[in-house]
């Protein structure tokens, strides 16, 4: 699977990409895979694609997943593959920090260091189970058009400003 990261990255690169956006997939928990065994996969997977990278001029950045049953969710499940992969970059999602029932502001703030891109996904919690992702604590949530919660337009305000004139991440 790596040689088809490189192929991306390489492909990327000749595009003229800013960043490229990595997300580790692939990954379903099961018999012998826990949570920790998958960080590990998914952090080596990463730290060889930075090894890749290395001496040219575009970030890799990753974003926080829409299931909570990986561990690549939460504030402080990301502040954990920043502390173990110095060099990746964030691009943040407006909708997956719900997702670990966080505030999307507060996680932005957090990494806002490390945020190469931003991209807006308008989650709300619902009742409804189907197309919905389920969060951390158990409620659902779903796409949700039109309009921004009054804390989203502020996220909106501010991810604005700090990343204005910027590409979306290549992915």
């Amino acid at each position: 699977m790596l040689a088809e990261t490189r192929d991306a990255i390489d492909r990327a690169a000749e595009a003229g990409a800013r960043s490229i956006l990595l997300v580790p997939g692939g990954y379903r928990l099961h018999d012998g895979l826990t949570r920790e065994k998958a960080y590990q996969r998914m952090v080596r997977g990463l730290r060889e694609s930075l090894a890749y990278v290395e001496g040219r001029s575009i970030p890799i950045s990753t974003e926080t997943l829409e299931t909570s049953s990986l561990p690549w969710c939460s504030l402080g499940e990301m502040l954990r593959i920043f502390d173990a992969l110095p060099g990746l970059k964030y691009t943040h999602d407006a909708g997956n920090p719900l997702v670990a029932n966080e505030d999307p502001l507060t996680l932005y703030q957090a990494l806002q260091d490390k945020v190469v891109s931003v991209h807006f996904k308008d989650l709300g919690y619902t009742e409804e189970t189907e197309n919905s992702y389920r969060s951390m604590d158990g409620r659902y949530l779903k796409f949700r058009y039109p309009g921004l919660p009054e804390s989203r337009r502020s996220f909106q305000a501010t991810a604005g400003k700090r990343a204005s004139g910027r590409r979306t991440a290549c992915r």
